[in-house]
């Protein structure tokens, strides 16, 4: 079970338990109406406590990346925003099943003469119960219009992007919906203080990304100081404002254009304490191709940052594997570059830098040379066209299975495979497995 599968179970888990504390303090009767009424209630609480998870994790809060690492943070945040959505469509679902319960259940009457008055903050909030039911229903649709552009990665990322930003005033309106409709006595029981946590901490970061302020103290003003062609590759070296430190293998957010917005690109050099950062990119994407023919020496940049905990020093042996696919070299490069900076000659490496053909091994000469004052370090350029894929049995063979740490950056179908025949193969010799996962949407 990885950490988004836990943290989903957790918020879940944790919403059930409140929920049946209340239940056990204000036990209601076995009907089909007022079990319906639970159940929109505690659709409704999980879908919320999720959307405060993901406003949360949106701001980048610095504490969360130096636990998590941010490309763990993105990940998560997707996976916890679809599960909010899917819930907030079930909290939907079963209030429109009203109708339907009518056909097959009586419903009980309800008490003869006016309705009570509410009084103090209870009747003030009270007055809104129509408009806080017609903003859960819009939003519900704009829910689901996210999920889809969120599924669907063939579809725009600039338009998707910006239908993400909407969220933040989304879930403000969410809050309103939320404070009136909980039921009264939630707010005196586990439930409401959850609810109230919510509210309060998603909201901040609600306002934190609509002012723009969003990895603010982390923006570096910088400058491009030179831009040059490799291959299939640009490099972007940069010269930053203010106090910039960066651990090989961190990256950082990008910002040429402004309306187009920050890109998260991993740093691809060491750091030499100078303010410089150089950065590898590839046209995979309409911003990646922009970039090739839009950026010069001279242009005005920002760079948010440093993030991520992608370092091999945190591993417990010396005896690893770093393995690099495509433009997921550029951590590898980095660190290559540090250890000869920190004369690092006792972690013991095997190399592989894979690319489907020579043409596509950018950076293979320039490894090489770096190399040759490492001896510790084992380069493997391997071309799929040649040698096929990378393989767990490779792996395992070439360094007569005693790898302690696997590091790898690339395509995640290439990882995936190599987890899982890693662990059908060699459950009991298997080595830890480091991955940037790094995606957007």
């Amino acid at each position: 079970m990885n950490r988004s599968q836990r943290v989903i179970i957790g918020i879940i888990g944790i919403a059930m338990i409140a929920w049946i504390i209340n239940l056990y303090l204000y036990p209601i009767k076995l009907d089909a109406f007022p079990i319906r009424k639970e159940l929109i209630n505690i659709t409704g609480v999980i879908s919320f406590l999720m959307m405060g998870v993901i406003m949360l994790l949106a701001v980048r809060p610095k504490w969360l990346d130096r636990y998590l690492g941010l490309d763990k943070m993105y990940h998560l945040h997707k996976w916890v925003g679809i599960w909010a959505i899917v819930f907030a469509g079930l909290h939907y679902v079963v209030k429109l099943g009203k109708p339907v319960l009518q056909l097959f259940f009586e419903q009980g009457q309800r008490m003869k003469g006016a309705r009570p008055e509410l009084t103090g903050l209870q009747g003030w909030l009270d007055q809104y119960v129509g408009f806080a039911k017609d903003v859960g229903e819009y939003l519900v649709y704009f829910l689901l219009v996210v999920l889809v552009l969120t599924l669907w990665n063939k579809f725009s990322y600039k338009i998707w992007r910006y239908t993400h930003k909407l969220m933040a005033p989304v879930f403000l309106l969410l809050a309103i919906h939320a404070v009136v409709l909980t039921p009264w006595n939630y707010w005196f029981q586990p439930l409401g203080i959850l609810v109230g946590l919510a509210v309060v901490i998603g909201s901040v970061c609600a306002v934190i990304s609509m002012l723009g302020l969003i990895g603010k103290t982390s923006t570096h003003a910088g400058k491009v100081l030179e831009v040059k062609q490799l291959g299939n590759c640009i490099e972007v070296t940069c010269k930053l404002s203010g106090e910039w430190q960066h651990k090989a293998g961190q990256y950082a957010f990008f910002k040429h254009d402004r309306l187009e917005g920050a890109h998260p690109f991993t740093i691809s050099s060491a750091d030499e304490g100078d303010n410089v950062v150089r950065f590898s990119i590839k046209a995979l994407g309409d911003y990646t191709k922009y970039l090739q023919n839009n950026i010069h020496a001279g242009d005005c940049v920002e760079v948010e940052g440093p993030y991520g905990l992608f370092d091999y020093q945190r591993s417990q042996s010396s005896q690893q594997v770093w393995i690099g696919g495509g433009i997921g070299i550029t951590p590898f490069i980095a660190w290559v570059e540090s250890m000869i900076q920190n004369n690092d000659h006792e972690t013991q490496v095997d190399f592989y830098y894979c690319a489907c053909n020579e043409q596509e091994a950018d950076y293979a000469n320039y490894l090489k040379t770096l190399c040759e004052s490492l001896p510790n370090v084992r380069l493997h350029v391997h071309c799929s066209d040649v040698a096929g894929y990378l393989t767990a049995d490779k792996l395992m063979q070439d360094s007569n299975e005693k790898i302690s740490d696997i590091w790898f950056c690339g395509p995640s179908g290439f990882a995936k495979k190599l987890k899982s025949d890693l662990k059908e193969r060699y459950e009991t010799v298997a080595p830890n497995f480091h991955q940037e996962m790094f995606q957007m949407r």
